[in-house]
């Protein structure tokens, strides 16, 4: 199948030399999931900057970094990079692993197919990272009302 193809960032379009003496353009219109994930990301990293000591304008002068990048970042109007992700949690100290946890955290018993194939390989890690799910779930569970609470009071301020 050849054509044109283009993106926008929630919709995909293909244009078909088929289709072209049809209609002209074939539209598959679906979200895109990595541009979800990066709205999705940028708002967590917003709330993480928001509780955290510092503001998004002296990270960005600790990185060298323009003003209203991080701002522009976490609106999803520029691409979220992971270099860029990890740096900017490296100065709030915040380990990768805790801020994805954060914003994807692991449910128990609901694995994907090719997660359940890896699993297979190692059983030792599904036992230790479902005894360590249920140790975590109550202490991430109060870390995300603490951090609600925190944006809740913090937006009853601005107001």
């Amino acid at each position: 199948m050849e054509g044109k193809y283009s993106s926008a960032a929630y919709h995909v379009k293909y244009e078909t030399p088929e289709a072209a003496s049809d209609s002209g353009v074939i539209v598959l219109d679906y979200p895109v999931m990595a541009r979800e994930h990066d709205l999705h990301l940028g708002k967590v990293l917003k709330y993480v900057i928001e509780v955290s000591d510092l503001s998004a304008r002296a990270i960005e002068r600790k990185l060298g970094m323009c003003g209203g990048y991080i701002s522009r970042l976490t609106s999803g109007r520029i691409e979220l990079k992971m270099s860029h992700l990890f740096r900017i949690l490296e100065v709030l100290e915040m380990p990768p692993e805790e801020f994805f946890a954060l914003s994807f955290p692991l449910r128990p018993g609901k694995r994907s197919a090719l997660m359940q194939r890896i699993l297979a390989f190692l059983p030792s890690a599904e036992l230790a990272q479902s005894a360590q799910a249920a140790a975590d779930l109550e202490e991430k569970r109060l870390m995300l009302d603490g951090l609600r609470l925190l944006l809740a009071e913090r937006q009853a301020a601005k107001v």
